[in-house]
């Protein structure tokens, strides 16, 4: 969908030359095998932006990253993957996209210098995005 308005529309995003010029490498989720994947932010993907809140979820480490990146390895997990989470993946699948970013599970969380480094490049990151998808309402995620 968002593919199709953008190839539609008689002048390129306004985006495009500032969202390609520096890029990240990055874990991303691919909605479609469910899985997560190692790409680059010059890869098409919808970012989620979110209160986690406190409510124990199912995060990427060092130790887990290797087996989440087989397909079907996140519906394995369904029940620690937050609602609002599994919502934005449906979404972006539903929309005819790919990959999705979402902090708890394309960082490894207890890998301190890449989360450092991604957090330090959060403003790319969510730059380089298609679109975010932005849970205004949801007091966590949860809702």
């Amino acid at each position: 969908m968002i593919k199709g308005c953008q190839e539609a529309h008689q002048h390129p995003p306004l985006s495009d030359s500032t969202r390609r010029s520096t890029h990240v490498d990055l874990i991303l989720v691919d909605v479609v095998d469910y899985q997560l994947v190692r790409r680059t932010s010059k890869d098409r993907f919808l970012a989620l932006s979110y209160v986690r809140g406190s409510r124990e979820a199912l995060t990427t480490t060092m130790k887990n990253i290797s087996s989440l990146e087989h397909p079907g390895a996140l519906s394995q997990h369904g029940h620690e993957i937050p609602r609002l989470v599994q919502d934005a993946m449906e979404f972006v699948r539903r929309i005819g996209e790919r990959y999705m970013w979402v902090d708890s599970l394309c960082i490894e969380h207890d890998n301190l210098s890449q989360k450092n480094d991604r957090i330090s490049q959060m403003d790319i990151i969510y730059q380089q995005a298609v679109a975010t998808i932005i849970a205004l309402s949801a007091p966590d995620a949860t809702a």
